[in-house]
């Protein structure tokens, strides 16, 4: 089966897994990130056809992001654990913290940073982008499936 990511909630009544290599790695410290989990958040980009999640789940649509986001949360425990981007069908987003093993988050870039919180210190040599990371200065784009809006 190979290298497996797997994660969940806090009670680990939800769950999820994948046996596909991860797209990227970020930390993004927009206010929806904010708001979902006191602070910036980790996230990282799995495909969706290697992903799954089990469990009973909540969702919702986030309204405050440039993209449609679908935030799936444990609905015994509440805890935010992954999310859908109707831009990326391709892939799943995972939050770093809902990881089993968080040593293999490794970030490559830190995106949205006009909106991190005042309190909020960078102190890595990672990038950084003011908002969505620019590709050409990271050496490309990554491969996230289908780009273009559902409908287009």
């Amino acid at each position: 089966m190979g290298d497996v990511i797997r994660g969940g909630c806090r009670c680990n009544q939800l769950r999820y897994e994948s046996t596909g290599a991860p797209i990227l790695s970020a930390i993004c410290h927009c206010h929806g990130c904010q708001r979902r989990t006191g602070n910036a958040t980790g996230v990282m980009f799995l495909p969706a056809g290697e992903t799954r999640i089990t469990g009973d789940f909540g969702s919702y649509l986030d309204p405050e992001t440039t993209t449609p986001i679908r935030m799936l949360f444990c609905t015994h425990c509440g805890s935010s654990v992954a999310a859908s981007a109707g831009s990326y069908p391709d892939v799943r987003i995972v939050l770093a913290a809902s990881l089993d093993d968080p040593a293999r988050f490794a970030p490559r870039f830190h995106m949205w940073v006009s909106a991190k919180a005042p309190w909020v210190g960078i102190d890595d040599d990672l990038p950084q982008f003011d908002g969505h990371p620019d590709w050409e200065a990271l050496g490309g784009p990554p491969d996230l499936g289908r780009v273009s809006p559902p409908g287009a």
